[in-house]
């Protein structure tokens, strides 16, 4: 099935949202909405990585090399997210595919849980 994220410029933004890197590094000592935004983008836009540009599909590798190094930070920022449980439509209206539906978030899409930090500083996940 193909998916879409919408336009060029739709996918310009959802990769914006990657760059938020020192808003996980501060954490979330006060509600920031962007943080609302972050696991969303980085799912869609794992939906139509084999359809982006080189460029793009490095910035997506940057990001997960980015929270991997910084798994303990990561796992504070998201804590909400990973302590709830992800429905069918955490992905409404970010993603869709070719049969009009938003997919579940799959089991492959990590970043939906805590990591293992203990694993990320001998290189593992």
């Amino acid at each position: 099935m193909a998916f879409e994220v919408g336009e060029e410029r739709e996918v310009a933004l959802l990769l914006s949202f990657l760059e938020c890197r020192p808003f996980i590094l501060e954490g979330r000592n006060q509600y920031q909405y962007i943080g609302d935004q972050i696991l969303p983008a980085r799912s869609a836009l794992e939906f139509i990585r084999t359809d982006m540009a080189a460029p793009f599909r490095t910035a997506l590798d940057e990001f997960d090399s980015f929270i991997k190094a910084n798994a303990e930070k990561f796992n504070d920022f998201f804590a909400y997210e990973h302590a709830r449980t992800i429905s069918d439509t955490a992905l409404e209206d970010w993603v869709w595919g070719d049969d009009g539906k938003t997919p579940a978030v799959p089991e492959t899409h990590w970043w939906w849980k805590p990591l293992d930090v203990a694993a990320q500083q001998v290189g593992g996940q």
